[in-house]
Formats: C-alpha cells, sequence, structure tokens
C-alpha cells in the first residue's frame, strides 16, 4: 500500500527521477495503474482507489495526503477532477519509486543512510512526541526548576539615552555647555537641540532616542556605549565623546533599568519549555542507553586512530528527510 513503510522506495525517490530522465513534473513512462472512478459518495477509508503494481492507494491515504498540505493548496483539490488530479500525482510518485527499487536504487549508500536517519527520527516521534508534551510540566515542576536555576532569570542593565551627534569638538563643547544650562534641563530641550543641530540621521528621527541598551550592545559605537553607563544620574549630559573623523557625540541619560529577578510568572511559559526539553533529553538518552545496553557493540580503536579528516565534499550532504507527500503536478 502506499505508506511510508516502503521507506527504501521512497527515500530513493529524488534518485530514481534523475535516473528515469524524468522530473517529478513529468508524466510516468507506460500505463501500469488501475484506477477507480473518483465520486463525491462516501467511501471507507480502505476502499482501494488506485493499484500500482502491487501496491495499492487507498481512500484513507488519499485524505492523508490531501491533509497534509496547507489550506491554500487543499481548496485546488475539492471536485471530483481535482482529486483525480492528485491522486494521477500519488501514482507517478509511486511508480518512480518502484523503478528506484527495481534499478537496485534503495541499495544507494545515500539512500540507506537516509532511511536509517528517518526511521530513527520516526522512533523518537513515535515514541516522545504523543507522552512528553508541555502541557504535562506541572505547576511544582517548574517552580522546582526555577528556584534551582535563578540565576538564569536575572535581566542585565540597561540604560536609555539620546544623542546630539556633531562634526567637530568645538561644536560638541559649545553644544555640551548649551544643554546643561539649567534652562535646557529636560528632554524636551535636548531633543530641539538634536532636531536643530544633530548630524546622525537615524537617531535624528527618534529625536535622538538610542532606545535602551545594554553594555553588550555593538550596533553603537563602544566609546558610546561605555559612556552612556558611565553617566551618574538620568538628566546627565556626557562630554563630547569622539567616535569618528567627523563624529562627537553628547549623551543625554534619560533613564537607567538595574539588573533584577524575573519573578517566576514573568517566566513560567519559557520554563516550562526549558523542564519540557530537559525532560525529552533525558528519555531521549534513557532509550538510547537501553537499547545500548542489550546491542552487541564493538569498537576497533585501532582502526579508528587511522580515520584522517578528508577534505569538505562538494556533493550535497544527505538529510535523512523524505518527501512527506507526492508531487502534486497535473499529469
Amino acid at each position: 500500500m502506499y505508506r511510508l513503510a516502503s521507506l527504501a522506495g521512497l527515500a530513493g525517490f529524488a534518485l530514481a527521477c534523475a535516473v528515469v530522465g524524468s522530473s517529478c513534473k513529468d508524466d510516468a513512462p507506460g500505463p501500469v495503474t488501475a484506477t477507480k472512478a473518483i465520486n463525491t459518495a462516501p467511501a471507507g477509508d480502505d476502499e482501494v482507489l488506485a493499484t500500482v503494481g502491487s501496491e495499492v492507494i487507498t481512500v484513507g491515504e488519499l485524505n492523508e495526503q490531501l491533509a497534509a498540505q496547507s489550506p491554500y493548496i487543499r481548496t485546488r483539490y475539492t471536485s471530483a477532477e481535482q482529486k483525480r488530479e492528485f491522486l494521477e500525482a500519488m501514482v507517478r510518485f509511486e511508480i518512480l519509486a518502484q523503478e528506484a527499487v527495481r534499478r537496485g536504487l534503495d541499495k544507494d549508500p545515500q539512500v540507506v543512510l537516509a532511511t536509517k536517519k528517518a526511521l530513527a527520527e520516526l522512533l523518537v516521534r513515535s515514541k516522545f512526541d504523543d507522552v512528553v508534551l508541555p502541557e504535562t510540566i506541572t505547576d511544582d515542576e517548574i517552580a522546582t526548576y526555577y528556584q534551582a536555576h535563578l540565576e538564569a532569570f536575572i535581566t542585565v542593565p540597561e540604560v536609555r539615552a539620546s544623542a546630539l551627534v556633531l562634526a567637530t569638538k568645538a561644536q560638541g563643547d559649545a553644544a555640551t555647555t548649551l544643554a546643561r544650562e539649567p534652562a535646557q534641563a529636560t528632554n524636551e530641550a535636548f531633543a530641539k537641540l538634536v532636531d536643530e543641530m544633530s548630524l546622525h540621521a537615524e537617531s535624528k528621527q527618534r529625536r535622538g532616542d538610542l532606545r535602551y541598551f545594554t553594555q553588550a550592545n555593538t550596533d553603537l559605537p563602544a566609546a558610546v556605549v561605555a559612556a552612556a553607563f558611565a553617566l551618574p544620574a538620568v538628566g546627565s549630559i556626557s562630554d563630547p565623546i569622539k567616535t569618528g573623523d567627523a563624529e562627537y557625540w553628547i549623551l543625554r541619560l534619560t533613564d537607567r533599568r538595574p539588573a533584577r529577578q524575573k519573578e517566576l510568572t514573568e517566566v513560567k511559559q519559557e520554563v516550562r519549555y526549558r523542564v519540557y526539553d530537559e525532560k525529552r533529553l533525558a528519555a531521549r538518552q534513557e532509550l538510547v542507553e537501553g537499547l545500548r545496553a542489550g546491542a552487541k557493540i564493538e569498537i576497533d580503536q585501532a582502526a579508528l586512530g587511522k580515520v584522517v579528516l578528508s577534505p569538505p565534499s562538494t556533493a550535497t550532504p544527505v538529510t535523512g528527510k523524505l518527501p512527506a507527500t507526492p508531487p502534486l503536478a497535473t499529469p
């Protein structure tokens, strides 16, 4: 039947396209199918729609493949004729997969590796995806994790500043003196100076506002970041800071956020997924260790020492991902 049980045949699909000399959109050679008419009457999932050699495609399998498409794609396959086109695409896919197996491509090392990867992924998904779920993580588990990892939920200090950027030190000195006058001791007064004088187009669009940033910020010149964090209090004005051949920055500190411990209520969902990831990883490791204990494994350390790292290959790497759906091109 048309299902992923024939992993080797499906893994060979892409190779079969190349060997047969056909793209996934081409018609398959030869009338090798017997297809029943598709109507709108109710049918059981096991009812056979088409046979391809020894394989059959059922109503249920067609429904599964259609359901796997995006909502936009599904709207293209509502009429009986459109459903037949989709079925023909499934038939072509099966033809190519069977031909690949007939030619021995299922034994190709890349296909074997891709099949093994697909099998391993399916095993892990079938073992854990419906067992270890985010919603199964309890509030007690979340609270326990949070208390054990408090340092992971501490915010870093941030400052917010406005910048006035000028071309010469003389201009910078004059602007600094003006900005420090008592009559100019407001954010609005500094913003007006930016409107009138600043050369920095990006910050000028925000009237000088650099928004909040941390000491790790790399978007601003390092000297500007250091100077902003060195300002003693909100409203402080920096001396001109030289950052380039024709740039002098004057900063006004507008806000400061100290480091603080985030409350559990703020990070509950983040903690939930951290616990979820840890439980899944532990469960996978337990599975592997159990299987390893029952397997016969021998490693030749002497041979391992002879392995030499080869130059990077220019060949397309094997991802192990098999086509989830048949090609959708019309015949």
